[in-house]
């Protein structure tokens, strides 16, 4: 969230006092202003739920979550804020999911398993995509069989999918070495 030229009141909670701190941009602070430097955030809280409402609770949370993964893939490709996949709000490889998940569970177990339950989901919808060597690459396949009535040549969805896995292990090396350059 970007205000320029305005004072942004921050409501905050320290223990038990609520305050509201007022936020201008650097750029925009005049030189009278007392000057401190704080990074503002969302820190993830816990709620307490009854069993039959944590149940309740996970089972909604699945599709928002397989939406949200469409919603995030449609996003990278559609989004110019985004920066594209390999942008500051693009994909991650092995190496960003570790860092990732390695604060997560500095933040507590449950967040851990909300992440590790959001990744599952990601990986599942993204295993489903029609992308040569995934299982959405050979649904397509099966798709065309149906619609043909007879095989496609073994040779041919060999090759299709070989060049798939191709892609994606580029893909993934790509992506892993914009993890370490854009962290260090």
């Amino acid at each position: 969230m970007r205000v320029t030229g305005h004072v942004l009141g921050v409501p905050s909670e320290r223990f038990t006092e609520a305050t509201v701190a007022g936020v201008v941009d650097a750029a925009q602070a005049s030189p009278g202003m007392a000057a401190a430097s704080w990074k503002l955030g969302v820190s993830a809280g816990e709620q307490s739920r009854s069993l039959p409402s944590a149940l309740v609770a996970g089972f909604r949370e699945v599709p928002t979550q397989i939406s949200g993964t469409f919603t995030g893939v449609y996003s990278l490709i559609t989004n110019p804020n985004t920066g594209g996949v390999l942008g500051p709000n693009g994909v991650s490889g092995p190496v960003g999911i570790v860092r990732i998940t390695n604060a997560v569970a500095r933040s507590g177990w449950l967040n851990l398993i909300t992440w590790m339950a959001t990744l599952s989901v990601a990986l599942g919808v993204f295993n489903l995509l029609p992308i040569p060597f995934l299982d959405g690459g050979r649904f397509v396949f099966i798709a065309i069989e149906a619609l043909r009535r007879r095989r496609v040549r073994p040779q041919l969805e060999m090759a299709v999918h070989y060049a798939g896995l191709m892609v994606l292990l580029t893909f993934v090396i790509v992506v892993t070495i914009h993890d370490i350059q854009g962290n260090q």
